[in-house]
């Protein structure tokens, strides 16, 4: 790669993204999902967080990184910052070092998923686009740096299950090529990374088949388990493709023609697959696979639907660099612009409207017990999760959340067969009965409570929610429990 100063106008583009991501994050308010990460982080040790990967059916990875920052007492807003660091050096990587048209490397750079989900949002996810980015980069010179491109690989194993296809992929290619047709090549060196990208693959594989018979969301999301004939096999995969268009169009109603254009566009990439072999067969298995799983064992996420024009991204900026010999794919160059155009338009909205309004009520929640209940108290949850957006933005032991139905005090969440159980209102009395033998002011908060006696009612936060096409659901009530 050549050494050369950053153009101006680059400079320029990558302040404009860097400043509209960053304030973006500054006024999101994190939602279970950053918050469990975030909190498991900072409530266990290294081991204590392999362990807990049986019930998130993540890599413990984006966990490690956010682990020092959480541990030293940092604000829930670094993970957020984290991700927009991620989101930014891909930025970067793709003006400078990317060997794209400019035009497509904007439309990429300002899409959906990049000026949000990718950045603002503090997933695991917002590792992906920067991973492959750094692929791609090294793709044409792969055989040059065996060691780097194995570890690129292996690292993209750890970011989601999701994109273990085009990692394996990948390495097929790459090593099977080089096993196979390239006498001259170090063999030694290729064990050597075949054996990190293995092992990184293994344990992935391994946490996912822990996690599926451990992991109880999985159990509830398996849409496969009545399945006797075809049309009970296509129901789902059915389900799965209409909630992603949901999401890339951003809205629950998605019109005709916003359908036909995407699965048109599809159709054409389709069609212009002859010319790139290689690199359509990585795409295709990997959006089939997504599809598939969230079909199976999961469900559809925002984060999951725009993976798809993440990858037709890394299609785009690598299918010259096999052969020298193939033209511009225009085809597939116009159906990537069409694509990511009209699936941005809705997160424009979205995060104009995350800086005005609350994405979650976990902070303002949060907020209110700060101000008007003393330290030391016991807040009792009547729902099995929801709680760590607020007690996310709360400093460690101020105050204690229990959980009625496993007779403990928690911050993160573990999805077990109590947590698919739920809470039952006879334990939520029975939890108070005890509570107060040894606390002295007792909390409830969330749902169910209507038929629970002796509350005082103090705040609600369910009118302070966004209203979006991706509605929030972290809306609180409290009540105090009456000294009777």
């Amino acid at each position: 790669m050549k050494k050369r100063k950053i153009s101006i106008f680059n400079i320029i583009i990558l302040l404009i993204f860097s400043a509209f991501v960053l304030f973006i994050a500054f006024n999101h308010e994190v939602y279970e999902d950053e918050a469990q990460s975030w909190l498991i982080a900072r409530d266990l040790s290294p081991i204590g967080v392999i362990k807990q990967m049986a019930y998130e059916g993540h890599s413990p990875l984006w966990y490690f990184i956010l682990m020092p920052f959480a541990k030293l007492g940092f604000p829930v807003i670094v993970q957020n910052i984290i991700s927009c660091i991620f989101a930014i050096a891909t930025v970067y990587l793709i003006l400078e070092k990317v060997e794209c048209n400019k035009f497509y490397k904007l439309m990429f750079i300002f899409s959906g998923g990049m000026i949000f989900w990718y950045s603002v949002i503090a997933r695991p996810y917002s590792m992906v686009p920067f991973l492959l980015v750094l692929i791609s980069i090294y793709y044409k010179n792969r055989k040059e740096h065996p060691y780097i491109y194995s570890i690129l690989l292996a690292l993209l194993c750890q970011t989601h299950m999701v994109m273990l296809p085009t990692a394996f992929l990948l390495a097929l290619d790459y090593f099977g090529y080089e096993f196979i047709k390239n006498k001259e090549c170090d063999k030694k060196k290729l064990i050597k990374g075949l054996s990190i990208f293995l092992a990184s693959l293994l344990v992935m594989c391994v946490i996912v088949l822990i996690a599926k018979n451990t992991c109880k969301i999985t159990e509830q999301h398996n849409n496969f388990k009545n399945v006797t004939n075809i049309k009970d096999f296509i129901k789902p995969l059915k389900n799965t493709t209409d909630n992603s268009l949901k999401y890339l169009y951003g809205n629950e109603i998605v019109p005709k023609y916003f359908k036909i254009i995407i699965i048109g566009c599809i159709i054409v990439i389709l069609i212009s697959s002859y010319q790139n072999i290689k690199q359509s067969i990585v795409f295709f298995i990997q959006l089939l696979f997504s599809i598939f799983v969230q079909a199976v064992s999961w469900f559809v996420l925002p984060t999951r639907a725009y993976l798809f024009t993440v990858t037709l991204f890394f299609w785009i900026i690598n299918y010259k660099k096999d052969k020298n010999v193939y033209k511009n794919n225009y085809l597939l160059e116009i159906s990537f612009v069409i694509i990511v155009f009209i699936s941005s338009i809705s997160i424009y909205k979205l995060a104009f409207q995350d800086i005005k309004e609350n994405y979650s009520t976990g902070k303002i929640t949060a907020n209110y017990i700060e101000k008007n209940i003393s330290k030391g108290s016991v807040i009792i949850c009547t729902d099995v999760e929801l709680q760590q957006s607020v007690m996310v933005y709360l400093k460690k032991d101020d105050y204690k959340f229990y959980l009625p139905n496993k007779k403990e005090y928690f911050t993160y969440v573990t999805f077990d067969d109590k947590w698919a159980n739920g809470i039952k209102r006879n334990e939520i009395i029975e939890a108070i009965k005890e509570l107060k033998k040894r606390e002295k002011n007792i909390y409830i908060m969330n749902e169910q409570l209507v038929l629970i006696p002796n509350l005082e009612y103090k705040f609600t936060s369910s009118r302070d929610t966004m209203k979006n096409f991706y509605p929030r659901y972290e809306q609180y009530t409290i009540y105090k429990v009456k000294n009777v």
